[in-house]
């Protein structure tokens, strides 16, 4: 009888342990704020600006928290960043009707330095940074 206490002990604290080693999901983003970058000039933080570039693809689905690992397992650590998905539509805040026209995604990113190597993966130096066209909700994220 004692002997059984003691293996499933063993094999509850082994179990214990090695899950808790093996977490290897993308971390969650931290919390964005909305923002509107359309209704008045914004003024974007001094820094240095990488835009992601999706190559025309559709941006449906695009995994944001995969791409911030993507990031950070490549040594690169933003200072926050900018997330304005694709769509086929666009409405204005307050209003009921939607114009029908392709808004591309925006992935905008600012460092406190140049990153060399980060166009290795997909991104371009932005001399100018923006979100684009119909950028009513853009959702800020600071890291």
């Amino acid at each position: 009888m004692g002997i059984r206490i003691i293996i499933i002990s063993t094999l509850v604290i082994m179990l214990g342990v090695g899950c808790k080693g093996s977490k290897t999901g993308p971390k969650a983003l931290p919390k964005p704020v909305a923002e509107d970058h359309s209704t008045g000039e914004y003024v974007f933080p001094a820094g240095v600006y990488y835009m992601f570039n999706f190559n025309g693809s559709p941006a449906y689905d695009f995994d944001l928290a995969g791409a911030v690992n993507q990031l950070k397992q490549n040594g690169f650590r933003p200072a926050e960043l900018w997330y304005k998905p694709g769509a086929s539509s666009c409405a204005p805040p307050g209003s009921e009707l939607a114009m029908t026209v392709m808004v591309e995604p925006v992935l905008l990113m600012r460092f406190k330095k140049e990153q060399p190597g980060i166009e290795k993966i997909g991104y371009e130096l932005v001399a100018e940074p923006s979100a684009g066209s119909c950028a009513y909700v853009v959702k800020r994220y600071r890291f």
